[in-house]
Parts: structure tokens; C-alpha cells; sequence
């Protein structure tokens, strides 16, 4: 029996003061949990090869042992190939040595400290974000890879000493033997779901069918015997297994902060964590929005990737900076995420009651990367970051300049229209949409109000009036969103991003977020059924 959203959260509360209480002996209960559902897997791995191996040893042939021949080679394939889960290799480029000594020269000075194995890459990623990462070669069977993902973006919001703090906090994963275990435990995972997965494939291909009703029913009757000796032991299997697996991962999350604050300093891994949650809602609530704003006013996009990076050494507004902050301390610990929240990784360290005081830290004068990188290589690969992002960008640039070219006249023209003679809905709705996009959402606010009064119920103005208030941070705008999903189910997905944006980046409300979270995924759930009608 799978467990309910409700039921899983209540399991790893409980779980939480386990592990709290007796570490040792929750860890030896996740190792029995892997050892339990493998084992379950040995014994029909067995069962399957002494099937086959009887069969084809046997002195008589018959149709029915054919049968059942084809039957067990089809689940033998189905359990094998679950077993072989493969990590992709992260994404990002590799720096080395020769480019960037004084890197490597603290990456070594952790590894020797801390006990960690060494790295066989260290990657720069886009991320305002650090991460470490043991890829096993060979899937189950191991010959791991390590992988250091360094952000350009973390490392120009950060002080050198808070970005020591938050590499340390990521080597001390390695140091406690988190990563190998902790990656053991998610592969393991990722198999279950996997076998799951191969045997709901096998039974939707079944269901088309081959046109040959004996392989038909042969494959109908293997998926059948997949289900009824796998279906109800893995479904409740792995949703205990992804319970405890989460707490591991999240107590792992609360030994990796000790071991930094121990080695760097608590106060500054604080100021980094700070800076993180303060500096990402940042770029992507403010600075990323007006650089995209920037294509109303201009043919060609700017060069923003340096102007990120010095935004992310500036003074943000104090009003703003607040707020940001408010709402991050807001967040709580949520099942969908295995790092706790910034209030109570804060209040482990001893710094929650002093948080906004250090907050007013996040200037930087000289950032991780300028004092790690040389002046020439870290204007290169800007430069080239940035170049990557001019390309990718050119194209919205150029389709939404085409687009306010071809409206702007046709707006003027309704203007005009309107002074002498009354328009129709849909010119009214016209004028509505083209009026922010030219002259902005203030401007547009009281026209869709205006016609929400003659059509309460048209949802494209709903939604349209909902995302200017959410961008202005009006609340009264989820009442819109509501409006316009009510109105046209079609625009669930879009419309609910839109509030659990608002709602993670502006209040923290981790409650609600999975309320309209949920409704997202009902909406799936409703349109995936539908297609098997």
C-alpha cells in the first residue's frame, strides 16, 4: 500500500527524532531497509534463473513450457536492467590546475584536513551554487568518480572566507562518508522506481499490442506476474525506504554545517547562507526580470552576465533585502527538499537571533573569485559565459522587438477608435494586453479591472491581472490566478507557478506553495488519466 502525502510526512517526523536520538542505529536501519529490498530481489532473480535453467534442461519440449520459458526471460530482463542505474555526468567546465593554482591549492589544503578522497574534476558550473558528487562508473558495482561543482556566480557573491565555509560544508559530506553511502542509498532508490517504471512500460506496450495474439498474451501474462510478485511490495517499499532515505540525507545536511562551522568559522558559513538565500531571490525576482525588460527598449541584448556579477557584489535595497530575508527565515522543512530550512540550520549554528544583523553583510569588496581566479582568466571565462548567453538570448530579443513593432501601431489604432465610438470585448481585451506590454502593468492595471466589471468570469484578463499584482507584490493577485484557473483548467500549470514563485520568493510560505504545488500535480494526474481513455 503506497503511503499518503499526509502519512509520508508524518513518517519522517518521526523518523527525524529517531535519527536525532540514535544515529548509529537509525543509519544500520537504512542499511537492513537496502539489504531487505535487494534480498527480496535475489529471491526472485533465483526463482526466474531456476525456471529457465530447469526448462531448457529438460528432456520434453511443450508449448506450455515455451511459455513459461518466454515469460521468465521477459521479467528476468525487466529486474536486470533496474539494477543498473546510471548517473550522467554533471555539466560544467573543467578547470585545472595550470588556470587556477590558488583553487586547487584550498581544495587540497580541505581534502587533507577533512580526510576526503580526492577530486578527479572539479567543474565551474552557472549556479549561485556548490555541490559535491560521487559517480559511480559502473553503476551498482561502483569504481566511483568525484566530481567539486564550483558555481561562477556563488563564488562572485561570496567572500573568500564565506565561500571556504560553504566548500567545507560540501567536503564534509565526503568527510563523514556521507556521499558514498548517501549516493549507495539513492541508486538503490532509483532502481525500485525504475523496476516499477520498466513494468508499467512493458504493460502500456502490451496494451498497443503486436498483432500476434500469442505474444500478446505472453506479454500480458508476464507483466501480470511482474505486478502481482513485485507491484505490492515495492510500492509500499519504496515509500518507507524514501522516508528514511530523506531523513539520512537531511541529518547528513546538519553534520556537513557542524564540520564547516568547526573548520571555517560558524559565523562565516552563516553570513554565506545568508547571502545565498538573500542573493538568489535577488537575481531572479529583480535583476533577471528588468534585464528582460531591457528587449521593450532595445534591439540587442545586454551584456548581462557581468552585470550579474557586479550585482551580486552590490548593495541591495534595504527594503527588498528584508523582505528577501524575512521570507527565507519564513520557509520550513519541507519532504520535497532534503536541506533543512535557513531558520533551523541558522538556529543549529547558534546565529538565527542574529541573522538580519549579519545580513547587512553582503557587500563585497573583493569576491571568492577574484581572489581565486587571475584577473586574465577570470575575464575570459566571463567573457565566454557571457557569450553563450548572448546567443542563446538573440533570438527572444529579436522575436520580441518584432512583436512590439507590430502591436504598438495597432494599439494607437484602438486608441484612437475608442474616442469616437464604443468597441467590443474582445478590442477592449486588445487594448488590456497591448497596454502592458508597451507601457507597462501599472498602466493596464485599471483597464482589466475595468473589464473584469463587464466579464467577471474571461479568464486571460484574470490571469493577466493576477501576474502584474504577484510581480508588484500584491497578494490580492493569487485571488485573480484563482479566477482564471476556475474559469479555464487549461491554464492551471502556468497560473499556479506564477503563485508558488510569489509565494517562495516573497513570504516563505512553504504551506501554501504546497497547496497550489498540489493542484499542479492533480491537474497531471487528471490529464495523464484522461489519456488512457
Amino acid at each position: 500500500m503506497t503511503l499518503t502525502q499526509e502519512q509520508f510526512d508524518n513518517l519522517v517526523k518521526q523518523l527525524e527524532v529517531y535519527a536525532y536520538r540514535q544515529p548509529e542505529d537509525f543509519r544500520k536501519r537504512v542499511f537492513l531497509l537496502v539489504i531487505m529490498g535487494y534480498g527480496y530481489i535475489l529471491i526472485v532473480l533465483s526463482f526466474l534463473l531456476w525456471v529457465i535453467v530447469t526448462i531448457c534442461s529438460a528432456n520434453y519440449r511443450s508449448l506450455w513450457m515455451g511459455s513459461a520459458l518466454v515469460i521468465a526471460l521477459i521479467l528476468l530482463g525487466i529486474v536486470v536492467r533496474s539494477l543498473w542505474v546510471q548517473i550522467p555526468k554533471p555539466k560544467g567546465k573543467r578547470l585545472r590546475r595550470k588556470e587556477v593554482p590558488c583553487l586547487f591549492k584550498l581544495v587540497d589544503e580541505l581534502s587533507i584536513i577533512l580526510k576526503t578522497p580526492k577530486f578527479h574534476n572539479i567543474l565551474l558550473t552557472n549556479e549561485l551554487n556548490a555541490a559535491v558528487l560521487q559517480r559511480p562508473r559502473l553503476g551498482i558495482f561502483g569504481w566511483f568518480e568525484n566530481y567539486l561543482l564550483v558555481g561562477l556566480p556563488l563564488m562572485q557573491a561570496l567572500t573568500l572566507e564565506q565561500f571556504h565555509a560553504i566548500i567545507a560544508h560540501e567536503f564534509g559530506h565526503l568527510s563523514a562518508k556521507h556521499s558514498r553511502f548517501a549516493g549507495w542509498i539513492y541508486r538503490t532508490r532509483q532502481a525500485w522506481v525504475k523496476l516499477l517504471q520498466g513494468l508499467h512500460k512493458h504493460y502500456e506496450n502490451s496494451k498497443s499490442g503486436s498483432g500476434i495474439w500469442y505474444i500478446d498474451l505472453l506479454m500480458l501474462v508476464a507483466n501480470g506476474l511482474g505486478f502481482l510478485v513485485f507491484g505490492w511490495f515495492f510500492k509500499w517499499f519504496v515509500s518507507k525506504f524514501t522516508a528514511y532515505s530523506f531523513v539520512l540525507a537531511s541529518t547528513n545536511e546538519y553534520e556537513a554545517d557542524k564540520c564547516s562551522a568547526n573548520l571555517v568559522g560558524g559565523e562565516h558559513f552563516a553570513q554565506g547562507l545568508i547571502s545565498i538565500a538573500v542573493k538568489h531571490r535577488y537575481i531572479n525576482r529583480t535583476f533577471w526580470r528588468e534585464i528582460y525588460q531591457q528587449a521593450d527598449r532595445n534591439s540587442k541584448p545586454p551584456d548581462a552576465i557581468p552585470l550579474m556579477f557586479q550585482a551580486l557584489q552590490t548593495e541591495i535595497p534595504s527594503d527588498k533585502k528584508e523582505r528577501w530575508l524575512k521570507a527565507a527565515l519564513t520557509e520550513k522543512t519541507d519532504t520535497s527538499d532534503t536541506h533543512p530550512c535557513l531558520s533551523e540550520r541558522l538556529s543549529a549554528l547558534g546565529y538565527l537571533a542574529n541573522a538580519f544583523k549579519l545580513s547587512q553583510k553582503l557587500v563585497i569588496t573583493k569576491s571568492a573569485a577574484k581572489e581565486l581566479f587571475s584577473e586574465d582568466f577570470l575575464k575570459k571565462i566571463t567573457m565566454q559565459t557571457n557569450e553563450e548567453w548572448l546567443q542563446t538570448n538573440m533570438g527572444f530579443w529579436q522575436v520580441r522587438n518584432s512583436y512590439l513593432q507590430d502591436i504598438t501601431p495597432k494599439l494607437l489604432e484602438l486608441e484612437e477608435k475608442a474616442k469616437t465610438r464604443k468597441l467590443t470585448f474582445d478590442e477592449k481585451w486588445n487594448i488590456c494586453r497591448w497596454t502592458k506590454e508597451i507601457k507597462g502593468g501599472d498602466a493596464a492595471i485599471p483597464l482589466l479591472q475595468n473589464l473584469l466589471i463587464e466579464k467577471s468570469y474571461y479568464a486571460p484578463a484574470n490571469h493577466l491581472l493576477g501576474k502584474i499584482l504577484l510581480e508588484k507584490q500584491d497578494a490580492t493577485g493569487i485571488r485573480y490566478i484563482d479566477s482564471a484557473v476556475s474559469c479555464n483548467v487549461e491554464l492551471t500549470v502556468s497560473a499556479y507557478q506564477l503563485v508558488c514563485d510569489f509565494l517562495y520568493y516573497e513570504q516563505g510560505n512553504t504551506e501554501r506553495i504546497r497547496y497550489y504545488q498540489n493542484k499542479i500535480e492533480q491537474y497531471y494526474y487528471r490529464q495523464y488519466f484522461r489519456s488512457l481513455d
